[in-house]
């Protein structure tokens, strides 16, 4: 068990108050029994009730210091090789056959999160590309931290393009993956999500991705017929093409020794990663803490209405009155 806000256990020294009360009550009351020859008083009752009192606030302290159980687990991750699962945000990627029906970046993000699901032990990261490729998670082996990220992070144009134009989306900013540190494995995998209507990449940049070694494989999400939808009305100025979204992809993995699948085949994106992931690396245990912490304050919430009951009973139910009851019975 952790404590979220340890410096709130400070409180915990206010129930030194009534046990010091007690204390020096006692201490009078034996001083004038004795001055006056009476037997000195019980200490057992007294003690009791600021026994009581004294776990109320130490009960109550630990409950603001927000308790948490934490469980390690193991997780086994392989080094030597990472991926990148990059989803194009753009406005064309909000398109969809109805306004109740799922947009491409829905279905895109819906087969990222199954991929990573697939290789448990690949490091995989997150990176969005517009007119610029920016990293949302670098690669990790931890599928809570991937999966929260695609649920809370991802969205159409977030953030939106550094430049106004006709094009939203540059397929040359994906040389931001082999050129500005994404990667630190000499292996790399990028699994391109995009619908393919953007600016095309450049034959120098594509001999980038061959040279630092990063494998591309692009995924064609779009269908024919799919409108973009502002309520139930559909944009009039935006047209789909698949057919030519398809073949810019299909140019575009020709030029970087990649592949290119439809968003309908899965199974043969799946079985094109297993090639390029299938390597040789040191295989390691990660011990990580999960992070779906369990909160422990309302139970000693809870706890600290057992003594206030106790001393409600004792103030209100004589104990002599109990051991009559007793005795009758």
């Amino acid at each position: 068990m952790t404590f979220l806000s340890p410096s709130a256990l400070f409180f915990a020294l206010s129930g030194l108050v009534p046990l010091a009360v007690f204390a020096l009550q006692h201490w009078r009351a034996r001083r004038v029994t004795a001055a006056i020859g009476e037997p000195a008083p019980r200490i057992v009752p007294a003690a009791i009730d600021a026994a009581g009192l004294a776990v109320v606030p130490v009960l109550l302290a630990l409950a603001i210091a927000q308790p948490v159980h934490e469980r390690a687990k193991s997780r086994v991750e392989r080094r030597g090789v990472e991926a990148y699962v990059v989803l194009d945000i753009s406005g064309s990627m909000a398109a969809s056959a109805s306004s109740s029906s799922p947009s491409r970046l829905e279905r895109a993000a819906g087969e990222a999160l199954a991929l990573r699901r697939i290789f448990p032990a690949i490091r995989f990261g997150i990176a969005t590309i517009t007119d610029r490729t920016l990293p949302v998670v670098f690669p990790t082996s931890n599928p809570g931290v991937f999966s929260l990220a695609i649920d809370q992070s991802i969205g159409i144009q977030r953030p939106p393009p550094s430049v106004n134009s006709f094009r939203a989306s540059s397929l040359n900013s994906l040389t931001n993956l082999a050129l500005s540190g994404f990667f630190t494995a000499p292996r790399r995998l990028a699994v391109v999500f995009t619908d393919g209507e953007a600016d095309p990449l450049l034959l120098s940049s594509g001999r980038e991705f061959v040279r630092r070694h990063v494998n591309l494989l692009f995924v064609h999400v779009g269908r024919r017929g799919e409108r973009i939808f502002s309520g139930r009305a559909a944009d009039p100025n935006y047209k789909s093409d698949p057919a030519a979204g398809m073949t810019n992809l299909e140019r575009m993995a020709a030029i970087t020794r990649g592949q290119a699948f439809e968003e309908d085949d899965f199974q043969g994106l799946v079985n094109a990663a297993s090639t390029r992931l299938a390597v040789r690396g040191v295989t390691a245990t990660a011990r990580a803490r999960d992070l779906r912490q369990v909160p422990l304050a309302k139970w000693f919430v809870l706890g600290a209405l057992a003594p206030l009951a106790l001393l409600l009973w004792r103030r209100n139910v004589p104990l002599e009155l109990v051991r009559r009851r007793r005795a009758v019975a």
